[in-house]
């Protein structure tokens, strides 16, 4: 099987899908491609299929076990129904607003709704105010049709008292909602206040601006099931309590902070941020794309996110630190992340998925630039499936128990390529999919064992001396798959154990970069052929075509030596770095 029959396809479609997204991420440098690389037809695994979660979600809780859960089950029938009868139209004119029916009352520029009903706005207000105040058992819905109101000093549409406001756009209309100014009641801070449940629906298109604050307020619950929203706030984009949930429509979002912030300090139940669907595009200039103090679920839909500038901006890469002050993350949840399909364009000056729990990826496609980790998790970082190429990061994979079990995942990083990290004992275990690593620091990197038990790794690992393709403090073992990593001599490890195959570590004089190795077996048919991209000095090689008892040929560029497999391991490499059972020629 030839890797680059994987490797090759994927990028392609990555390109595309990619070109299509929103251009609110900055461009992010695509000359970092990964090799071609041949491979035995044994060592051929297929992804893992994914595991069938639990079904513990309900209707106010998101939980990281939810198994494909539907719109519905987070959405009522008349969220997602955008159809109205109305009861009362309001004109809107300033100084001469009228309205046809019950419920309203107004005074000069302000419009007060007190009664449940269907109320349908349209015409301008210059600066004037639309203000919800009814029982807290009326449903409201407010259709803006061709409607405009800006306010200065306040929400333009302040929800402040009602069981639930359903705003429709109506089909086909333009409809824009602006704050200017200061605002002078400093609780009430966005283009849109509401202390309610709020949904978004209807077919026609909502533009939010607030000078000062956020774009919408929501002290409850927002739902957006269709429509097209364009938020820009010197604040945040969405600044919730409890929930924001998105099932269909198009969000694009340009903030000053976090362009989507959902925390609850008071329950720690809330706090939460669920998509099955829709498009999102968010550029929060000095913040993060989405901030939830609750549990991130992702089910699919389109993301896009640019945070603190892109990864160009980090200060990783300016100073080697960060700041602790202003988080610039792409995703993160103090609870935890799941993501079961979708694309996602993501391109931040620090991390760009992070969580203080587990992060798990069941599938999707991926394009990432992070300043940071590209993926972070305190807890479990599991990926079961999907496309993942990470362009530029610090460290790319980063969490206390790594998983691969699936997928094609290919990344670039300033430092450690996968690094499983954290007190007790951390594991990085390997049991299928396609794995590329371009490290600068060391390829996989585990403060505790690495397991490998089936599935394809290639690491182009560091070229200084400090650092090494494979780095484990306890025990490294393989069981199945295929392993290729290649990378300096100084610190050069193989593998402690390998159970039915065996694994080869070999040094050799500076090899330069496009040298390509081949290992064949005694009857000349080749196991594996790869080209590395970088200079090296020492390889490790395992495939399940390598038998203890044979004998095998490696050749690198035009120099062959034969190598015995007189056991499983062939060559024990250390600090002082291993000589690979035999020293071969400087190759150049």
């Amino acid at each position: 099987m030839k890797l680059y029959s994987i490797l090759i396809p994927m990028f392609l479609l990555l390109s595309t899908i990619f070109t299509a997204c929103s251009s609110a991420t900055n461009t992010v440098d695509q000359s970092k491609a990964a090799p071609e690389a041949i491979v035995s037809e044994e060592s051929s695994t297929e992804p893992a299929s994914n595991e069938d979660a639990s079904e513990e979600s309900t209707t106010e809780a998101v939980s990281a076990n939810t198994e494909s859960a539907q719109a519905d089950e987070y959405f009522t029938e008349r969220d997602l129904d955008a159809s109205y009868e109305a009861d009362t139209h309001i004109t809107l004119s300033d100084g001469a607003s009228t309205a046809d029916g019950a419920g309203v009352q107004i005074d000069g520029d302000t419009i007060l709704i007190s009664k449940e009903g269907t109320y349908v706005l349209s015409g301008t207000l210059s600066n004037g105010q639309i203000i919800i105040d009814t029982t807290e058992t009326a449903k409201i819905q407010l259709v803006l049709d061709n409607a405009s109101v800006t306010c200065e000093n306040s929400a333009a549409l302040y929800i402040k008292s009602a069981d639930k406001v359903f705003l429709t756009l109506a089909a086909g209309t333009g409809n824009t909602l602006s704050s200017t100014g200061t605002f002078t009641d400093d609780k009430i801070d966005a283009a849109i206040y509401a202390k309610e449940d709020l949904t978004i629906n209807g077919d026609g298109t909502l533009t939010l601006t607030c000078e000062t604050g956020h774009g919408i307020a929501a002290k409850d619950d927002l739902k957006i099931t269709a429509g097209s929203l364009s938020i820009t706030a010197a604040g945040k984009g969405l600044d919730v309590n409890d929930s924001v949930r998105i099932a269909a429509g198009t969000l694009d979002i340009t903030s000053g902070k976090d362009a989507i912030q959902i925390e609850n300090t008071d329950d720690a139940s809330q706090g939460w941020f669920y998509m099955s669907g829709g498009t999102v595009n968010l550029s929060a200039e000095a913040g993060d794309g989405i901030d939830a103090s609750g549990q991130v679920t992702i089910l699919d839909g389109a993301l896009s996110i640019l945070s603190g500038g892109g990864y160009e901006n980090s200060t990783q890469k300016n100073n080697g630190s960060t700041d602790d002050e202003t988080s610039l993350k792409g995703i993160k949840s103090d609870v935890g992340i799941l993501i079961q399909n979708g694309t996602f364009r993501i391109n931040t000056a620090d991390d760009a998925l992070h969580t203080d729990g587990d992060l798990t990826l069941e599938n999707g496609a991926f394009m990432i630039a992070a300043g940071d980790d590209a993926l972070h998790a305190e807890q479990a970082l599991t990926i079961q499936d999907g496309e993942i190429e990470i362009l530029s990061c610090h460290e790319g994979l980063e969490g206390y128990k790594i998983t691969i079990a699936g997928g094609n995942t290919t990344l670039n990083a300033d430092d450690d390529g996968v690094n499983a990290a954290g007190s007790g004992s951390p594991t990085l275990t390997i049991s299928g999919g396609t794995l590329y690593v371009d490290a600068s620091g060391d390829g996989l990197d585990s403060n505790g064992s690495m397991y490998i038990t089936g599935g394809v790794v290639i690491v182009d690992g560091p070229v200084n001396e400090g650092n090494a393709a494979l780095d484990y403090d306890g025990q490294a073992v393989i069981t199945g798959g295929q392993l290729i990593a290649v990378g300096p001599s100084g610190m050069a490890l193989n593998l402690s154990a390998a159970e039915g195959q065996g694994s080869i570590l070999y040094n050799v004089g500076l090899v330069s970069a496009g040298t390509t190795i081949t290992l064949t077996d005694s009857s000349g048919k080749e196991i594996l052929s790869y080209t590395p991209q970088k200079d090296f000095s020492s390889l490790v090689l395992s495939d399940p075509a390598i038998q203890v008892g044979s004998t095998y040929t490696l050749t690198i560029g035009q120099t062959s030596v034969e190598i015995e497999m007189t056991e499983a391991l062939y060559g024990q490499g250390g600090m002082m770095g291993g000589m690979g059972g035999m020293q071969g020629p400087k190759v150049r």
